[in-house]
């Protein structure tokens, strides 16, 4: 089926709920762009029953899904992951043929963000890239985002820093828009404050304090991460506080996590989610007394709520933080961090970010909608 007259095909590509959440404001913008029509392709851990099978939640929210491409199984290995990209890529091809794409946008490091940039240059098409000039320091994701980056065609930093450095990567100054984190985007309006439902998903009444664990693997083999979960979950036992735990990403070490909170879950006031639906997780972020891990919702979301983050380990090293973060090393100094934390008075939280102004869809759609369409615009030239 050709395109639609006058309109240019956005396919946008999804792999798990972290990159869904963030990427909502951004589909609403193309969706409702009168120069461009959305195929939204779902594929990673959204396909992963192991995971919460998280393409129920697009599914609930109304958005048509152009094809679902299974990427990595449910084993925890690299050889798992190497055979899931290939797949992933042949899936993403086909994918991106069969509706016409002519625009793939990405969003991030992950091995499916990766995955979708290979398959939409080989083919021949435009790769627009969300959160490129990012750092995560240490684990595999910084080699896919700077991967992804020399591969777009266009860049959509989400801080001035984040724009210095895809300049200092190399990348033409006409090629790269500071618009700054979708993750911000009517965050304020998102965030769920019905303390019953809040409670249902926590298991307990959430005017009481308690702790927030969102940690993912970091390089380490499953048993290293097994044990860094332990620690940093023991330093959370404080006073019979209650801590709520996410499931982490599924990268190669998440049987150690999910292990180590498996077996903290035999504790009463231990609670272990598979999933949630975005409002929820920030209903719970906005109200918990401290984020505790390594995620980089502690440097954006928890930044602009100015919750209070330990952040763990050196996963979000080079990111910009705001001064509610606090880094620690694994071990020891994560429990040190933690009473430090709640013995300080809690005051009001006023919202701050530096990643944007919560119009990030907007601008990123468009930009998407006048971009140049011509072979000087695609060919990619080495500018260093």
């Amino acid at each position: 089926m050709p395109p639609t007259k006058h309109k240019r095909i956005v396919a946008v590509v999804t792999g798990a709920r972290s990159d869904y959440g963030i990427l909502r404001p951004v589909l609403s913008a193309i969706a409702a762009h009168p120069r461009m029509e959305l195929k939204l392709l779902v594929t990673g851990m959204h396909l992963l029953r192991r995971f919460g099978y998280t393409v129920r939640q697009i599914e609930q929210d109304g958005w048509p899904i152009a094809g679902r491409i299974r990427l990595q199984g449910e084993r925890d290995d690299p050889i798992t992951q190497g055979r899931g990209l290939g797949r992933a890529i042949t899936g993403l091809t086909d994918a991106l043929a069969a509706c016409r794409a002519q625009i793939v946008l990405v969003l991030g490091d992950r091995i499916e963000a990766f995955a979708a940039a290979a398959a939409a240059t080989a083919s021949n098409r435009i790769l627009a890239h969300i959160h490129g000039g990012d750092a995560a320091v240490g684990v595999q994701d910084d080699a896919y985002r700077h991967a992804i980056t020399k591969l777009a065609h266009v860049h959509f930093a989400a801080s001035s820093e984040a724009k210095r450095r895809l300049k200092r990567l190399g990348e033409p100054d006409f090629r790269i828009y500071q618009t700054g984190s979708p993750a911000v985007d009517n965050l304020s309006r998102l965030i769920c404050r019905d303390e019953r439902l809040l409670g249902e998903w926590a298991g307990f009444d959430v005017r009481e304090d308690f702790l927030l664990v969102l940690q993912h693997p970091a390089g380490g083999s499953g048993v290293e991460e097994e044990r860094r979960m332990r620690q940093t979950l023991a330093a959370c036992r404080h006073k019979d506080m209650y801590t709520i735990a996410l499931y982490p990403n599924s990268d190669p070490g998440f049987s150690g996590i999910l292990r180590a909170a498996r077996r903290e879950s035999r504790r009463k006031r231990f609670r272990l989610l598979r999933s949630v639906p975005r409002e929820i997780y920030l209903g719970l972020l906005e109200r918990c007394r401290i984020l505790v891990g390594n995620s980089s919702s502690g440097l954006i979301e928890a930044g602009y709520l100015n919750v209070d983050v330990i952040n763990v380990g050196p996963r979000q090293l080079g990111r910009p933080r705001s001064p509610n973060v606090r880094d620690v090393p694994y071990g020891p100094p994560v429990n040190k961090a933690v009473a430090e934390a709640l013995g300080r008075r809690r005051t009001p939280r006023r919202r701050r970010s530096l990643y944007g102004d919560g119009n990030s869809g907007r601008r990123i759609a468009a930009i998407l909608a006048r971009l140049p369409d011509d072979a000087c615009w695609r060919q990619k030239r080495i500018a260093y």
